[in-house]
């Protein structure tokens, strides 16, 4: 859930002077919930926040499984989907996972039957 790296120069992050020589932390976790970026970090919205999230690491750093496990939960979401079309559960919100760990310990939603006409 993070990476570490050692600073070769001198800069400047966010404001915050970082000296050659300083190892430097990047929790992805709290680089996935920048209000700046998410506007409400914390809300379940995979829409507006799916094009930003840095959940598998970007440039050089990318994660190599990223192509599998993407596959992996299209499929899983597809077998979701195919029975039923999902909702929120409006009186059971969401509920963040805890660190070490990152994204959500639940997600409660109803499946609702589609007519046989409406399916996917």
């Amino acid at each position: 859930m993070s990476n570490r790296r050692v600073a070769v120069r001198d800069t400047v992050v966010a404001g915050c002077p970082v000296r050659a020589g300083e190892e430097i932390v990047l929790d992805w976790r709290a680089a996935n919930r920048d209000s700046d970026i998410f506007g409400d970090p914390e809300s379940f919205d995979p829409d507006g926040h799916g094009t930003a999230n840095l959940v598998y690491g970007v440039g050089p750093h990318v994660c190599p499984g990223t192509g599998l496990a993407t596959r992996q939960l299209r499929i899983l979401l597809r077998a979701v989907i195919s029975a039923g079309r999902p909702e929120l559960v409006p009186d059971q919100p969401p509920v963040r996972e805890h660190a070490p760990a990152a994204g959500f310990r639940t997600l409660p939603i109803h499946l609702v039957p589609e007519a046989p006409e409406h399916r996917r």
